[in-house]
């Protein structure tokens, strides 16, 4: 089974969602066999649409559940309000914990390449693992978004990969949380998908939960590479997924 369940219907903010962007997303989703589709922007974008448009989309593609969720850059305490009342959204379907800056250095914008330059590579990669550990053990999130997206611009570590992950990876077990692999890395400069392999495996070996996205930004990539992401689960084992409901998971066939 195809799912999707990380994708950004505002964008970055340029777009504006209503009810015929959601339904040309749907239509992409259903001709790649997609079964469930998860409608998660950004944080500071949730509450720039108005979700009653869903129920119309939902009504014409009943053959694609759609699920709405959010994807929640875990940061500084100021934003625990935030994320507070996304908690008390009743038709939030799963929120995704993301990491995207440490320390005010947005590690993910070109434009600041330069910030790279001030970091020793292991350094790095437990600066970062260490931000998203602490956003896995205060509990509010579903879904570990992205976890290895400090690679992005194939900025890549000295020592092994896996041990660098495995302080975030047992706070994942222990949290009860669920891996999505990301195929969105393919796009970018490391063309590699989040995580790789090697941690995909490792999740699977600690019994973590994993589900599948494309971290699309627009209509046109809905879907993009998740048959590698597929491809990259069945490889390390899976042979269910994850899907979500109301915070509650459930597994399916892959």
């Amino acid at each position: 089974m195809l799912v999707d369940y990380h994708t950004h219907p505002a964008c970055h903010g340029e777009v504006q969602v209503n009810e015929h962007l959601l339904v040309r997303m749907v239509e992409t989703a259903k001709a790649l066999g997609i079964k469930e589709l998860g409608l998660s922007d950004h944080d500071r974008l949730f509450y720039s649409w108005d979700k009653e448009c869903l129920e119309a989309v939902r009504r014409e593609f009943p053959e694609v559940k759609l699920r709405l969720g959010v994807e929640v850059s875990y940061g500084p305490s100021s934003r625990l309000e935030l994320i507070r009342r996304f908690l008390q959204e009743p038709e939030m379907d799963y929120i995704i914990c993301s990491v995207h800056s440490i320390d005010g250095w947005s590690f993910d914008e070109v434009d600041q390449l330069e910030g790279y330059d001030r970091w020793e590579p292991d350094e790095l990669y437990r600066a970062y693992y260490s931000n998203l550990e602490r956003g896995v053990r205060h509990g509010f999130g579903d879904i570990v978004g992205h976890l290895d997206v400090i690679k992005l611009f194939d900025y890549r570590p000295k020592s092994d990969p896996v041990k660098l992950a495995m302080p975030v990876l047992s706070a994942i077990r222990e949290r009860g949380l669920t891996v999505e692999i990301n195929a969105n890395g393919l796009n970018k400069p490391v063309r590699e998908i989040y995580p790789e392999q090697a941690i995909i495996e490792q999740c699977f070996a600690m019994d973590i939960p994993i589900t599948l996205s494309s971290d699309g930004h627009s209509p046109e990539d809905i879907g993009r590479h998740l048959n590698v992401a597929k491809e990259a689960a069945w490889k390390a084992g899976y042979r269910r997924i994850a899907t979500f409901e109301k915070r509650r998971r459930l597994m399916v066939q892959l």
